[in-house]
């Protein structure tokens, strides 16, 4: 599958846009990149089997590696943004195998 823009330089809280994979992969890898301080803020890698019901595979936080690879049967993948600050713009790509 192609890698997705889940994130495209995302600053406020919640989730991203939902991709139908049109399939269920096992394999799904987050990168992640940012610009300005990161401190108190997380990436999360959503999936779901259905599109309604999700369920976390991942999240990244500062000081892990940009690049996160988990195995996890899902159809629609997405990533939202969290934490505790602010006013970092946030980018992330999702693909899945």
């Amino acid at each position: 599958m192609l890698p997705f823009l889940a994130l495209d330089n995302a600053t406020d809280f919640g989730p991203g846009p939902t991709k139908d994979l049109e399939g269920v992969y096992g394999k799904h890898t987050l990168h992640v990149w940012y610009a300005g301080d990161p401190t108190g803020r997380a990436v999360k890698l959503n999936g779901s089997l259905d599109g309604v019901h999700w369920f976390g595979m991942a999240t990244w936080r500062p000081g892990d590696s940009t690049v996160l690879t988990v195995e996890h049967l899902a159809r629609y993948v997405s990533a939202s943004l969290g934490g505790t600050s602010g006013g970092t713009a946030f980018s992330a790509i999702i693909a899945s195998a």
